[in-house]
């Protein structure tokens, strides 16, 4: 009886060790398929931030490089000069640069305003003359009677009556009867007239081209925005591209058209019928050109612009 009991007990551990062991075997494989789907999660959300940031990066790059490189405007190079005028006590000017070099005694009069890094100023004894933005004088005091800015030309007396000329003295028009027109001080676009015809200059005397006088026929008017005018005569549009200083297009309609927008490639442009300050606007139209070719697109949008290299056309909210 002795020997089977001693033998039940030795059958009893070994159960029990054989327990054990089949836990320990159970819970081994289990812990890695853990860690490594832990790890599979944690890799693939390094990748998306990295991905994420680098993106970012780029358009960084992207933003700043056009911000940078944006084309200047007319404004931007026709207006910008690194000099200015001083007003003493006693009602003179004298013109210093931007770092506080006097360029010229307190000589002046009169000042004008600086177009191409030119203006005219009036000394105490009445005479008019053009300087540079360093005084230099590029049209002598005295050598005209009087000389009137117009956005960056003058009109001077000459012999033959008046002159048209540009901020080095350049005779660019001279007749005995002469008109100029501009819009305001720093208007890109100047029209000169005669007894038969109109010039179309540039401020910096440019000439974008004549038109023969029509009898009956309203003065052209002008209108612009950074990068283009358009002159309307006769119901004709002279588009007018004014970083490259030329002609672009022509397009007849009833109205004055507007360049309002353009692309980046500068191919594509919008036009909304407009009007000069001192007229009313008579009826809305928009129209597209790609290059040479001019779209009429006035039944079909209420606005019409365009944003980077995407044409909107929107159209009312009651059609």
């Amino acid at each position: 009886m002795a020997e089977k009991k001693t033998t039940t007990k030795k059958s009893t551990n070994t159960k029990k060790v054989e327990k054990k062991q089949v836990k320990v075997v159970d819970v081994e494989p289990v812990a890695p398929t853990i860690k490594k789907e832990t790890r599979r999660k944690l890799s693939i959300r390094k990748l998306l931030i990295l991905l994420t940031s680098l993106l970012l990066i780029v358009l960084g790059i992207i933003f700043v490089i056009k911000l940078f490189t944006k084309k200047p405007s007319y404004k931007d190079k026709a207006s910008y000069s690194e000099s200015f005028f001083i007003k003493n006590n006693k009602g003179k000017y004298a013109l210093f640069s931007d770092k506080g070099k006097k360029y010229t005694k307190f000589i002046y009069e009169n000042i004008g305003k600086f177009i191409s890094n030119h203006t005219v100023v009036q000394n105490d004894n009445n005479e008019y003359a053009i300087i540079d933005s360093k005084g230099k004088e590029t049209v002598k005091f005295g050598k005209y009677n009087y000389i009137t800015d117009y956005s960056g030309l003058y009109k001077v007396r000459s012999d033959k009556g008046y002159a048209l000329i540009n901020h080095k003295g350049k005779v660019l028009l001279d007749s005995e009867k002469l008109d100029v027109t501009s819009y305001g001080t720093d208007y890109p676009v100047i029209i000169a007239s005669t007894s038969d015809k109109f010039y179309i200059y540039m401020y910096d005397g440019t000439k974008i081209t004549t038109l023969d006088k029509k009898s009956g026929v309203k003065d052209p008017t002008v209108n612009y925005i950074e990068y283009y005018a358009t002159v309307y005569y006769n119901k004709e549009n002279i588009v007018i591209d004014l970083s490259n200083k030329k002609e672009k297009l022509r397009f007849n309609s009833d109205v004055h058209y507007c360049v309002n927008a353009s692309t980046e490639n500068n191919k594509i442009l919008s036009y909304n019928a407009c009007a000069s300050w001192f007229e009313s606007l008579t009826e809305t139209g928009h129209k597209l050109s790609n290059g040479k070719k001019v779209i009429d697109l006035s039944d079909k949008c209420h606005q019409l612009y365009v944003y980077e290299t995407t044409l909107i056309c929107s159209k009312a909210s009651n059609k």
